[in-house]
Parts: structure tokens; C-alpha cells; sequence
């Protein structure tokens, strides 16, 4: 025989086949009770966390609806956004009554609340928006004064401000002002002033890094991304826990297909023989397509709702019911052949998911799979 063909026949490992003919009459609960009992202890997991996310979203799109200030003139015209930034420390956010009074070089705001009538506080690492309608332009914001009255309770009267964005919707300005400081009494400071940010300042790279890590730990990494989302955003707690047992589920199938299919190897690349590689390769090229088209229909679908449509969303709505069917059947096709290739593996049945469980939290705790460049903005 040529070399080669050891070299192709090296490379090559078939999976661990399934006689379907027999599945059912061999399955035996006694002898896969680890690997059943593990999939249903999953699938239980995934419904609980995913009650939790659920929750979570109600909260975070009650507290994301973007309504003009309380008692301010709606009839106005000249409309600005103005969107709040809270701190993301421990006891950041608050319930106290915030103040705000915006002076502009030919006018001013006045006194407002930010309040919109329908969801009140701050929540820490929260950015909250609210419109502000004015009469007519009133020239270039010169500077922000805003305050708090301390009347919430416990860790609730402090506020720790971290930066306010004023965006002019007629001419697609945004000015930002930077506060970074905590108001309340117990800080012996209940009001702060700013002007608008230079470009000196918005380049700082204290700043920048303050901002970066936050936005990569809040959005761009998928499991931590769960809890900590705190813009508004089209990709959801529940999607993005979706994603995370969907890839759990890609990557328990493909390590109980190659389960224990290793031959004695000669030829070694390195550390890995042919075999590993190949299972390298056919391993990613499962559990990576499917998961990114999963995340990327869910970040770029438009809203349901054109009045609410997200800046970023490109997708027609409908596709997120092709990405929830993607999801469902992933979990349950993988579910059923990771039990049904474990018949013949005997009291070590429990050994393949090992390797899936050690893989899965090593992409979710060091890897960053959803990342990218621009981030969602508000629309008026």
C-alpha cells in the first residue's frame, strides 16, 4: 500500500454509528441513567433559567420604553434624547426623585423630572432614555445641572452618575457629558454640573477602557451578557441563554459521536495525530455555523413593531421564528442521539459529556463568540 492511503485512512475516523432499527428496544433507563439523568437535570436547568430571562426581559423593556419627560409639551416639535447612564458598582442605581436643567446658548430647559410617568428609578449599570421635547431650536447645550433629592430608601437614596448623552434628533448631534460621581447625602453632594465633553476628554483612555469592558462584559460576551444586560437591545436575555445551551448541545453530540473512535496512531502532527485533527475540523464545522447564524438572526431582526425598530436590525422580523425552531430542534435531535450513542459504552456512559461540559464553559468564560463592532443606538 501507498503512504498516502495510511495518511487518508489516519485522517478519516467514522463516528459511532446508531442502529435505529433496535434503539428503542435496547434502551435500557438502569444503564443510561447517567447520560439521561444528565439531559433532563439540562433541560430542566434551561427551563428555570429561562423563566428567570424571561422575567428579566418584561423588566428591561418596561424600563427601555422611551417616552418624553413628565409634564413636559408634547405638541413641540424640536426634540431631544437624553439618555442617563448609571454606574455599574454595587448600590449604583436609585429611587430617588432626579432633577435635571439643561442651559442651551439662546435658552433654557427649565426644571424637569426624569421621569416618564411609567417606570421610575434608576438601575445600576442601567441606561435609561427619555425625550425632551422644546419649543424651537435652542441653540447649542452649554451646560447640564442635574440633582438628587434623596428621598429613596436604603442603598436606594445614593445615585452614582456616570455620564449623560444629549442627542439633537433634527440634526443628529449627540453631546456628551461626563460625571462620574455619586450624588446623595451620605456622599455629602446631591448635585453635580458638567459642560459638553471635548474631544480630549472623550478620548481619554481611562474612559475608553471604562467603557469597552463594560460593553464587552454587558454585550458582547454571550453568558455573561445574561445578567448584565443593561442597554436596550434587540438580542435578549432569553435568546441569548438559548445560544448558550444551544452550543452546550452541538458540542455534546459531536464529542459523543468521536467518543472513544481513536485508533493507534504512527504518524503525530505536533501533539495531535490526523485523527485529532480531523475531529477539530468536522467538530467546529457543526457547532459553528449553526450557532452564529442562530446569534446573528437574533441580533439583526428588526422589531415586531416599526415605532420601536432598532437602528442595527436589518433581518425581517419573521426570521427569529426560524431561529427558535433552529434552536428547538438542535436541542432535541442532539438530546436523543447523545443518549442513543451511549448503548454501547457501558458503565462509562456519563464519560462523554465531561469533555462537552469542560468545552462549553471554557467558550462562554474565555472565548467572546457574539462580539462585534457597533453597538445599538435609540431611535426617536
Amino acid at each position: 500500500m501507498d503512504k498516502p492511503y495510511f495518511v487518508v485512512r489516519d485522517f478519516f475516523i467514522p463516528p459511532n454509528s446508531i442502529d435505529f432499527s433496535t434503539v428503542f428496544e435496547k434502551f435500557d433507563l438502569k444503564n443510561n441513567g447517567a447520560v439521561f439523568g444528565t439531559i433532563i437535570g439540562i433541560l430542566l436547568l434551561i427551563f428555570l433559567v429561562g423563566l428567570w430571562a424571561r422575567k428579566a426581559d418584561q423588566v428591561n423593556k418596561k424600563q427601555w420604553k422611551v417616552l418624553p419627560v413628565k409634564g413636559s409639551n408634547t405638541s413641540n416639535q424640536y426634540r431631544y434624547l437624553i439618555a442617563i447612564c448609571t454606574g455599574g458598582m454595587p448600590n449604583a442605581g436609585t429611587k430617588s426623585n432626579i432633577f435635571c436643567r439643561i442651559s442651551f446658548t439662546q435658552t433654557s430647559s427649565g426644571t424637569f423630572e426624569l421621569d416618564n410617568g411609567f417606570c421610575k428609578g434608576f438601575q445600576r449599570g442601567s441606561i435609561r432614555a427619555f425625550i425632551l421635547p422644546m419649543n424651537s431650536c435652542p441653540g447649542n447645550p452649554q451646560s447640564l445641572r442635574i440633582w438628587n433629592d434623596s428621598s429613596g430608601e436604603g442603598h436606594n437614596r445614593s445615585w452614582f452618575l456616570s455620564e449623560i448623552l444629549l442627542h439633537d434628533a433634527q440634526t443628529e448631534q449627540t453631546f456628551h457629558f461626563i460625571f462620574n460621581v455619586w450624588l446623595g447625602y451620605e456622599h455629602e453632594r446631591t448635585s453635580a454640573l458638567a459642560k459638553p465633553a471635548d474631544e480630549t476628554m472623550l478620548c481619554d483612555k481611562k474612559r475608553q477602557f471604562s467603557v469597552e469592558t463594560k460593553n464587552n462584559f454587558s454585550d458582547a460576551h454571550l453568558w455573561s451578557s445574561i445578567f448584565l444586560q443593561y442597554a436596550r437591545n434587540p438580542f435578549t436575555s432569553l435568546q441569548r441563554l438559548a445560544c448558550c445551551f444551544l452550543l452546550l448541545f452541538l458540542m455534546m453530540i459531536t464529542n459523543a459521536m468521536w467518543f472513544e473512535t481513536a485508533k493507534p496512531e504512527t504518524l503525530k502532527i505536533g501533539p495531535f495525530t490526523p485523527g485529532d485533527i480531523f475531529i477539530i475540523i468536522v467538530s467546529s464545522l457543526m457547532e459553528i455555523p449553526v450557532s452564529l447564524l442562530v446569534v446573528q438572526i437574533f441580533r439583526r431582526r428588526r422589531a415586531k413593531h416599526h415605532s420601536l425598530e432598532f437602528s442595527s436590525g436589518y433581518l425581517p422580523y419573521w426570521t427569529i421564528y426560524i431561529a427558535w425552531t433552529i434552536v428547538v430542534l438542535t436541542i432535541i435531535t442532539s438530546g436523543f442521539f447523545v443518549i442513543s450513542l451511549q448503548h454501547g459504552v457501558g458503565s462509562r456512559e456519563s464519560k462523554p459529556l465531561a469533555p462537552s461540559l469542560l468545552q462549553f464553559f471554557y467558550h462562554l468564560t474565555v472565548l467572546h463568540p457574539t462580539h462585534q463592532g457597533n453597538h445599538t443606538l435609540y431611535t426617536v
